[in-house]
């Protein structure tokens, strides 16, 4: 209880939100925006990014199973599904509890709640992978085009 009494008065929201905003632009300054800025600037801000920036499909199947484009869907997609497995966790805990309430309340109601006990978990999860997966959907529009024609043959661009 007196830590969220400090949490509140010491403004700790706001500062959390400047916190994350600041991550997000960080972790993406040099891959997203193409800055060019020095070693002691971006040097612990792609550490950083390095750490978040797992590749999901990796884990479940090698690199040669999928092809770039399913992996892209995969790596956008897994923030996704581990929101949904959070969410499902904190149904499944309130239905637990419910099981040996004795004045059981409705069990929509309760599952309801299941899903709002952990959504603020699920937000945090989105702050911290939103910018990793949006660079990697960037970076698949930075390929550049080279001929693979013979001469004296019509362009033929890959």
């Amino acid at each position: 209880d007196r830590s969220v009494k400090y949490y509140v008065l010491s403004g700790m929201t706001a500062k959390l939100k400047i916190l994350f905003g600041f991550y997000q632009i960080c972790t993406v300054l040099s891959s997203t925006y193409s800055a060019r800025l020095p070693d002691k600037y971006t040097g612990w801000t792609d550490k950083l990014a390095n750490v978040v920036s797992i590749d999901w499909s990796g884990f479940f199947l090698p690199e040669q199973c999928l092809g770039y484009d399913l992996r892209l869907v995969v790596s956008a997609l897994s923030p996704v599904v581990l929101i949904a497995l959070l969410m499902g966790t904190g149904i499944a805990l309130r239905l637990y509890y419910w099981r040996t309430a004795s004045p059981r309340p409705k069990l929509w109601a309760e599952a309801a709640l299941g899903l709002l006990d952990l959504t603020p978990a699920g937000l945090v999860l989105i702050f911290c992978f939103v910018p990793s997966i949006s660079a990697s959907i960037f970076r698949s529009w930075s390929c550049q085009a080279y001929t693979i024609s013979p001469p004296n043959e019509p362009l033929e661009q890959v």
